[in-house]
């Protein structure tokens, strides 16, 4: 094969003039193109842009990636056989199981997990206690662990029992935590009294633990608290409010300190102690943009008889919102569920408290009682909405629940299930909605399990509900719109099944 070495060329008079003359005006015109321009003249440039290049990569690379959307179990335990369907967030079966053998919650008996009955209004211990308003919060059910996902052997389609007798022990003393878009929360922040910890979430023991009472953590009055303690990982932003005495007044302790994030898959012992030092030697910020400070405010918050029950004094779930707000939801038993918002004030020790809506109980009970009663949380896929509730009625059934954004906790809703005879749940669904059932709308067998959706974020954005116009603060109808026909249980002529949240989000 020959290579030809002849070549053509065609000269055309001035295109070398008019090119140069067209990039001369490209460079003019655009000077991102003339400075990367100038950059790579200068070896010095080329190696800024190179380390910059390789510092975006790893931020990139220490994204946290997105978990899937929230999955959920329709749960009934018909004459001592407990059995669940888990859904993803498009309403589709994952998989599901019943068991009847001798492990744990699957051996045969009408324990705490029955629904054939009525929950009523029994307390801790009656039949169908697995139902009760009070046993679903973030960490997922007191009683009941779920798997989420779908793969395929006996490890993804068991079912396993907690043990209620000590759970309430644990887990009424774990408040809110707020962390990135798409992220359940990895630990669980514990705060009792002085004592404050870092649990995996939903475990029952602290990977670090401290006490508050002194002066290398906070400057602390000497009060006490059960759970009042709250974390925005966004903003690095840990609160805890200290009862200060039995009639309502309250010290609120605020630390950030944005080199240590707490929310994170892998703990590391020492962090918080940590977290909380280094903030305290930072001491109280020029403002609240400051990357590491410590201070503390005082506020007074009396209302609807809250001075008389120890579940009102010392168990308000507290938002830690992105724009320096606090929200603060309370349950007065036989009362209301109240909500009010703080603004701190750095510069003092008092800020700006203001008490807003809230939804009216008949007799109900909270912590006075029991531990494991009162006030619950849940938070939505986005972690942008916080609902807080507690029974209307009794130990567990119905609810009343305050539903607050955590960008602004100015921003909120508020609901009541006046359900005397059985227990309410709720639960998050896709990105910023939420599931609710009323288990004693589902006793027959005629159009299956009953569901209904409810929509904070597009009540916000739009102003309107599946019914109409809604405004800030307005109580929303619970059961605008019902899921019917789309799922069934194993049985349910008089059954009372549940929702509830599984332990993994997982959906393989």
């Amino acid at each position: 094969m020959a290579i030809s070495t002849n070549s053509t060329f065609i000269i055309l008079p001035g295109v070398d003039t008019t090119m140069r003359t067209n990039m001369d005006i490209a460079i003019t015109n655009n000077p991102t193109v003339l400075a990367v321009l100038l950059a790579s003249g200068s070896t010095t440039q080329i190696n800024t842009i190179n380390t910059s290049v390789t510092t975006v990569r790893s931020k990139i690379d220490n994204l946290p990636s997105l978990d899937p959307y929230p999955t959920f179990a329709l749960w009934s335990n018909y004459q001592n056989n407990p059995g669940y369907v888990v859904y993803d967030s498009n309403m589709q079966p994952l998989h599901g199981n019943y068991m009847n053998t001798d492990f744990e919650i699957q051996a045969s008996y009408n324990g705490w997990n029955y629904t054939t009955n009525n929950f009523g209004s029994g307390g801790w211990g009656s039949t169908n206690w697995v139902s009760a308003t009070c046993m679903n919060q973030a960490e997922g059910n007191w009683i009941v662990q779920l798997p989420g996902g779908s793969g395929g052997g006996a490890a993804w389609n068991n079912m396993y029992g907690r043990n209620p007798g000590v759970m309430n022990n644990i887990w009424p003393f774990f408040g809110v935590v707020v962390g990135a878009k798409g992220k359940r929360q990895k630990i669980s922040l514990f705060q009792s009294s002085t004592s404050i910890g870092v649990y995996p979430r939903g475990g029952m023991a602290p990977i670090e633990q401290l006490a508050l009472n002194t002066t290398t953590y906070a400057n602390w009055f000497g009060g006490t608290g059960y759970g009042m303690i709250g974390y925005n990982d966004r903003t690095r932003e840990l609160v805890v409010v200290e009862a200060k005495d039995g009639s309502n007044n309250y010290r609120i302790h605020f630390w950030r300190n944005t080199d240590r994030p707490l929310n994170v898959d892998n703990f590391d012992c020492g962090t918080l102690h940590l977290f909380l030092s280094e903030a305290k030697t930072a001491g109280t910020p020029a403002a609240l943009t400051a990357t590491k400070y410590y201070y503390y405010n005082e506020f007074q918050w009396q209302q609807d008889s809250s001075q008389n029950w120890n579940e009102s004094r010392y168990r308000m779930r507290i938002i830690v919102g992105d724009n320096d707000y606090i929200g603060m939801a309370r349950y007065t038993p036989s009362n209301a569920t109240r909500y009010a918002t703080f603004l701190p004030n750095p510069a003092g020790t008092a800020g700006t408290l203001q008490t807003l809506n809230g939804v009216g109980h008949t007799t109900s009970y909270g912590w006075d009682q029991g531990q494991q009663y009162g006030q619950r949380h849940v938070i939505s896929w986005s972690n942008n909405w916080v609902v807080s509730y507690a029974p209307y009625y009794y130990y567990g059934s119905g609810m009343c629940a305050i539903v607050s954004d955590t960008r602004d906790p100015r921003r909120y809703y508020t609901f009541q299930q006046t359900q005397t005879s059985n227990g309410c749940q709720t639960v998050p669904f896709k990105e910023d909605m939420f599931l609710f059932n009323d288990s004693a709308n589902n006793p027959d067998g005629n159009v299956g399990f009953r569901l209904w959706t409810y929509d904070p974020e597009g009540y916000m954005l739009n102003g309107r509900s599946q019914t109409g116009a809604v405004t800030n603060g307005q109580q929303i109808n619970m059961q605008n719109n019902t899921f019917t026909y789309s799922f069934d249980t194993r049985y349910t002529s008089t059954n009372y099944p549940t929702l509830m949240s599984t332990e993994s989000w997982s959906h393989f």
